[in-house]
């Protein structure tokens, strides 16, 4: 068997098992379903002394009575005015219809459940989670709080979690009237936790840790993201920041709902739209982390954004019907294994393909898409601490692809670093051409001088010639004159003074070592292009073609041709080469130092911020840059 397939196979295999093995772990010891220490029994829950001790949590799950439709008050059951009540389990049904879609998930319904507590009276704590949309809560005959109001004709919706401490003794009964017509959910559908009062505080205060841990570390994430966006103008970075502040945001209830209430409109309709548009940004991170074909991303982007805003519409406009509930909690299940196949799918096509450097991209698309598998094979889960399946399933993707994302800047980092030595060392060769240029300038200058003060003895020697009638010495020494004057004369290469100067210094380096040089520059004085970038754009192509042309055993040659055309500059250098250069990935690696030819690095960036094109053509010794440049200065 070939190791890289046991290498896929192991980052396929083992982290869908272990994921699976934790949720079934979670699933039996970590379940408000399966971890409780009282079951009650004909809607009574017998809670002894032993049951109460110490920090033990009573989560009232099961065997509540359920009355469809109904607001009784306790003053109803006292009077044994009820009918059509109903055992049920919490968060078995996510709405008032109980699963049937003949029923309407929006109404009314009460529910009652009896403690029978130990004789001694002492103080308790009941918890409740958000209960959707709006309820009164009684105990025994007491109305003890009210979230909103559940009144059918004065119905208003809010939502938060809700602590009660009361003391008692004997049997309780617990009674609660709830109303929802704003929430896709309805009713009660996260079991309340009953127990003493330090049990409750370290239960909350363990939750509320965790949570704040996850957020803080999103947080941290999303900063950092930032922080490398603004440094490196990295796109992808902009984008893992936009994903962490969504799951962020996501992630906030349990903290949010802790210390406030809030009405359905806007917060679950931003709930749902940051639960959504997280799919859209992995799809998009990962496959421009993993270099897919950019149409391709756009294309898939395109169309889970699209699922966004459907996503969107049902919030707000088809909660009530229990028929598309039914819909959109199946559409919400396929968009979501929809982009985990696809996450899948991209990563395991670039693994193919070798362009996946690591395997924990992968791994962690594995650990999500088993999030989403966990979900279905245990649909009886809800936490007593830390987040569900897909909450932890999406946040370990995040962790990947911030993994991944971070060797990617890191690279990225070291590149500009290395950029902006090569770049000062090209200044300071700059300020060298120059020297040279000034020198040569200053020796022309004194030439000129001495020129014009030799020029009279010229002129009285050539008289002489022709009043003597040596007409042909008179040539002669004319021609002589002229031969001097054309070689000690400097010939402009190009009208732009900064490109002349680059080119007479590496004509004067060529002539010196035996290679040819051959230039047309057909060069405007001004460039559109600031002075400094086209400064280190040219002088890095012409150094590295001086380099790799010097190192040509026979035959050495440099051949530059610029012309305008239309509104740009066209531009081709041309150079010989002992090698052809090693090239990764559309990267070339310098022959000088190891790593990245940072000379060609730093001159397709400068390239791609003046909106020009470059390209390089290595082939049969031979090496060619061309390069276009919009100059709009005539």
């Amino acid at each position: 068997m070939k190791p890289r397939f046991i290498k896929l196979f192991l980052a396929l295999f083992l982290p869908f098992a272990s994921f699976l093995l934790l949720a079934h772990f979670l699933f039996y010891y970590n379940n408000k379903y399966e971890n409780n220490p009282v079951y009650p029994m004909g809607g009574v829950m017998f809670c002894s002394d032993a049951n109460l001790s110490g920090d033990s949590v009573i989560f009232l799950a099961h065997q509540w009575n359920f009355f469809p439709g109904k607001q009784y008050t306790p003053s109803d059951f006292n009077e044994k005015n009820v009918t059509g009540g109903t055992f049920l389990t919490l968060g078995s049904f996510g709405n008032f219809s109980l699963g049937s879609t003949s029923e309407a998930s929006n109404g009314t319904a009460s529910y009652r459940l009896t403690l029978s507590l130990p004789d001694t009276a002492r103080t308790y704590s009941l918890y409740l989670p958000e209960i959707f949309s709006a309820y009164t809560l009684y105990l025994n005959e007491e109305k003890v709080c009210s979230q909103g109001n559940p009144d059918l004709a004065h119905y208003k919706d809010l939502i938060g979690n809700k602590e009660i401490s009361f003391t008692a003794s004997g049997t309780v009964h617990i009674t609660i009237i709830a109303t929802n017509y704003s929430h896709i959910y309805s009713g009660i559908t996260h079991p309340p936790a009953f127990g003493t009062v330090t049990a409750i505080q370290k239960y909350l205060s363990t939750r509320l840790f965790i949570s704040g841990i996850t957020l803080a570390a999103i947080f941290l994430f999303a900063a950092c993201s930032l922080f490398f966006f603004c440094q490196l103008k990295h796109n992808n970075a902009l984008v893992f920041t936009i994903l962490c502040s969504l799951f962020f945001v996501f992630s906030l209830y349990p903290v949010l709902f802790s210390y406030g209430s809030f009405t359905v409109f806007p917060w679950y309709p931003l709930e749902i739209a940051c639960l959504t548009a997280m799919y859209p940004c992995m799809v998009l991170l990962q496959g421009t982390i993993l270099n897919l074909p950019k149409k391709l991303i756009r294309r898939e982007t395109l169309i889970f954004g699209s699922c966004v805003v459907l996503s969107l519409v049902f919030t707000l406009f088809l909660h009530g019907s229990t028929h598309f509930a039914k819909i959109y909690s199946e559409f919400l299940f396929l968009y979501k294994a929809g982009c985990a196949l696809l996450l899948l799918f991209q990563a395991y096509y670039s693994y193919q393909k070798e362009s996946l450097t690591s395997p924990i991209l992968l791994i962690g698309t594995v650990l999500f898409a088993s999030s989403l598998t966990a979900d279905r094979m245990y649909p009886g889960y809800e936490p007593i601490y830390g987040g569900w399946f897909q909450e932890i399933g999406t946040f370990l993707l995040v962790v990947s692809i911030g993994y991944e994302l971070w060797q990617d800047l890191s690279k990225t980092y070291r590149a500009k670093k290395l950029l902006l030595e090569e770049e000062t060392h090209y200044l300071a060769k700059q300020i060298e051409i120059q020297k040279a240029h000034y020198q040569e300038l200053t020796e022309r200058i004194d030439e000129s001088i001495r020129l014009r003060h030799d020029h009279r003895h010229h002129m009285q020697t050539v008289t002489t010639y022709l009043q003597n009638n040596e007409r042909e010495k008179a040539l002669e020494y004319l021609a002589q004159y002229a031969e001097q004057r054309e070689q000690k004369g400097r010939i402009v290469l190009c009208r732009n003074m900064l490109a002349d100067a680059i080119l007479q210094y590496y004509q004067t380096l060529c002539k010196n070592n035996d290679v040819a040089f051959e230039c047309l520059a057909n060069l405007p004085q001004t460039l559109s292009i600031p002075d400094t970038d086209f400064s280190i754009l040219f002088g890095n192509l012409l150094e590295n073609a001086w380099e790799a042309a010097r190192q040509t055993p026979e035959n050495a040659y440099i051949r530059i041709q610029i012309q305008p055309q239309k509104n740009n500059i066209v531009a081709m250098i041309e150079n010989s080469c002992k090698k052809e250069p090693i090239q990764k990935a559309n990267r070339f690696f310098s022959t000088k130092h190891s790593g990245m030819g940072i000379g060609t690095q730093s001159a397709r960036l400068i390239v791609d911020k003046a909106k020009g094109v470059i390209s390089f053509e290595p082939k049969d010794e031979i090496f060619v840059v061309r390069f276009v440049l919009p100059n709009t200065v005539k």
